[in-house]
């Protein structure tokens, strides 16, 4: 379903923007940590993309439940592998 740009809510294209803003910092976060820069940086991206998956969930939820669910199950199987990794280092 394709809906009109100038249709979508001021909160809706912000959050949008957020959470777009939020990638690229993961993203940068995790060459940081790939290249050997900041060897703690794991730390950080893995919080933040589960909140960015987290909040593509909710902004799925009305157009596509079935996208928004496998979101949160990603979250959650994310969750548990970080605990794993920050409890074994």
């Amino acid at each position: 379903m394709k809906t009109n740009p100038n249709e979508t809510s001021v909160l809706y294209k912000t959050l949008n923007i957020f959470f777009m803003v939020l990638n690229v910092a993961v993203m940068a976060l995790a060459w940081v940590q790939l290249l050997g820069i900041w060897e703690k940086a794991i730390n950080l991206f893995c919080p933040l993309l589960m909140i960015s998956i987290v909040g593509q969930a909710c902004l799925q939820w009305n157009k596509n439940r079935k996208f928004a669910y496998f979101h949160i199950v990603t979250a959650v199987i994310m969750l548990m592998f970080a605990i794993v990794v920050f409890f074994v280092k």
